[in-house]
């Protein structure tokens, strides 16, 4: 009896040809592992979490994007910083983590004119632009105080969960993480029927 699960943990940079960190839960006879690993999602095969060099065959690397411009780079830097005292969150600590966030956002701005949350994959960018639902700060963040990418996070880097329903991807990877600001953030909660 084998039963393999893989949780998408805080994707950095899913959409833009970068690198993401995956959860993995393989459960043999009863006995439950967790890997942790970082995985090109350009090209099947996993990446050396400390080099970020291809394990693929025959050392092919992903496709990358190209850089984002500086304007775009201080712009998405200054709107984090003051949507994280706006929020009462947090950068996560975890290295390199929020400037990858950050590049994919300015990358997605640059590239598609909106911040765009670079930690999902999208079949139409277009489409997802005019719903607004995963334009940084995201609705899970105004609503939930929840951030997939790991960019607004607690003071340890970990998300904040107590708002996410009990079926919400974030609640059951994570668990319950209180809320250390409940007085700042959600302002998409206070809208009616939210």
């Amino acid at each position: 009896c084998v039963k393999v699960a893989v949780f998408p943990m805080a994707p950095v940079l899913l959409n833009t040809g970068y690198k993401s960190l995956l959860f993995l839960n393989v459960e043999l006879y009863g006995l439950s592992i967790t890997f942790r690993k970082v995985v090109c999602l350009w090209w099947p095969g996993w990446i050396d979490p400390l080099t970020f060099k291809s394990c693929t065959p025959h050392g092919i690397n992903a496709k990358m994007t190209p850089e984002p411009s500086e304007k775009n780079v201080e712009r998405m830097w200054n709107f984090a910083k003051k949507y994280a005292d706006k929020s009462g969150t947090s950068f996560s600590p975890i290295e390199g983590v929020t400037e990858a966030v950050i590049k994919g956002l300015a990358v997605h701005q640059d590239t598609l004119g909106r911040p765009l949350c670079p930690c999902r994959f999208y079949q139409d960018k277009q489409a997802e632009i005019q719903s607004r639902t995963w334009i940084c700060a995201c609705e899970d963040m105004k609503n939930f105080k929840y951030c997939h990418c790991l960019l607004f996070t607690n003071e340890e880097g970990m998300p904040i969960t107590e708002y996410l329903p009990e079926d919400h991807e974030g609640r059951e990877a994570w668990g319950l993480i209180p809320d250390p600001t409940p007085d700042k953030g959600r302002e998409g909660s206070r809208k009616p029927g939210v």
